[in-house]
């Protein structure tokens, strides 16, 4: 998330510094979608994910367009006044642990199963 970057910037690497809590709700939301939540899917009967602020090459944001329900019925000027959002790649991110679903390339509101479908662990 947009903030992941400025709580890093004032961390001295990983076990310092602050990462904003709205960040850290965003890591626990994304690992709860992505990742496999059953047996059947390959999830472990317990999964410990430490987090800390990132710092130096670890980040790993990327930019895409804000996307809001006023910018998808909005026009090219209004879509270009609201500007970018910086990221994480989830797929990529929480890829060591287990990703089943990950967002459709076609549409940003959809997830859809990876190749293979179940983890490995």
């Amino acid at each position: 998330a947009e903030g992941a970057a400025e709580g890093a910037a004032e961390g001295t690497g990983f076990g310092g510094g602050v990462l904003p809590r709205e960040d850290f709700a965003e890591l626990a939301v994304q690992t709860a979608i992505r990742c496999a939540r059953t047996a059947d899917e390959g999830a472990p009967p317990l999964r410990v994910v430490r987090v800390a602020p990132a710092s130096g090459g670890r980040q790993q944001l990327t930019e895409r367009p804000r996307v809001s329900y006023d910018s998808v019925i909005a026009g090219p000027k209004f879509r270009k006044a609201q500007g970018v959002v910086r990221s994480a790649d989830w797929s990529a991110v929480l890829a060591p642990f287990g990703v089943v679903r990950e967002s459709d390339p076609a549409d940003w509101r959809r997830l859809v199963s990876v190749s293979g479908g179940a983890a490995r662990w």
